[in-house]
């Protein structure tokens, strides 16, 4: 980047500008900034572990890059931070740091589509402000942690396109049954699945944004396949898991 940033600055939105190379580090001299949006361009390399000492930051984006690498622990600083997305077109090493669930301010957690692997952390069970949690199009495995029955404030949830394994999260505590579903055959196309809310279908969408970013830029993914689950009581919940073999 050929620009000096002010340190003063509270909000920083570069998004959808054709930049190219590593993540800038010289926005850790901003200590007051509250806002990073980096999506939608070309970096490339890893989320600088640097990032997590900006603790003024409540919005963090970083989603539709060509980054890799680990996500680092280090983001487990920013405990002021209500929304992170790091997700689209990246393709990350390993999975979700287990000191996300530090983040006790986190309530949109956006993470589609960008190679992460391993289990979900029992620690993302102390996010109780979280409301969305988006996980789909990628290659999560073992069974699905029981924590995720503490996020009592969750309404969006999307675990679609993953190769979980093990129990059916019906039983999971710490939810009730789904306030309306609608039935989904096994032919469906995941990621994109309609549900019933009164006398109108709704297809939730991600979040807001779109585009090479990703919050709220189209579902991943198509065919059909493992068997849908509907468990909790929240207004949009996607999940597919695959058969366990009977060899």
């Amino acid at each position: 980047m050929g620009f000096v940033i002010p340190s003063s600055l509270h909000v920083l939105d570069l998004y959808n500008n054709n930049l190219t190379g590593p993540l800038p580090i010289s926005v850790v001299n901003m200590t007051g900034l509250r806002h990073l949006h980096l999506g939608g361009n070309y970096f490339e390399g890893e989320i600088p572990k640097e990032y997590g000492q900006i603790g003024s930051l409540e919005y963090l984006v970083v989603s539709g890059n060509e980054l890799t690498g680990r996500i680092p622990v280090e983001i487990g600083n920013l405990t002021r931070l209500r929304e992170l997305y790091v997700g689209y077109f990246n393709s990350y090493e390993g999975g979700i740091p287990a000191e996300i669930g530090n983040l006790s301010e986190l309530w949109r957690f956006d993470a589609t589509n960008c190679g992460l692997s391993g289990r979900v952390p029992e620690e993302i069970g102390r996010l109780r402000k979280l409301d969305t949690l988006f996980l789909q199009v990628n290659v999560l495995k073992e069974p699905l942690t029981p924590e995720i029955g503490d996020l009592m404030s969750l309404k969006l949830l999307d675990l679609s396109n993953n190769a979980f394994e093990g129990g059916n999260p019906r039983d999971v505590e710490g939810f009730g049954e789904p306030d309306a579903v609608e039935s989904v055959s096994e032919s469906a196309p995941r990621g994109g699945v309609g549900v019933t809310d009164g006398p109108e279908q709704v297809t939730p969408e991600p979040t807001d944004g779109g585009g090479r970013g990703g919050e709220g830029g189209g579902r991943e993914g198509g065919g059909g396949g493992g068997d849908v689950v509907f468990p909790w009581r929240i207004p949009y919940f996607v999940a597919y898991f695959e058969k366990a073999s009977t060899n």
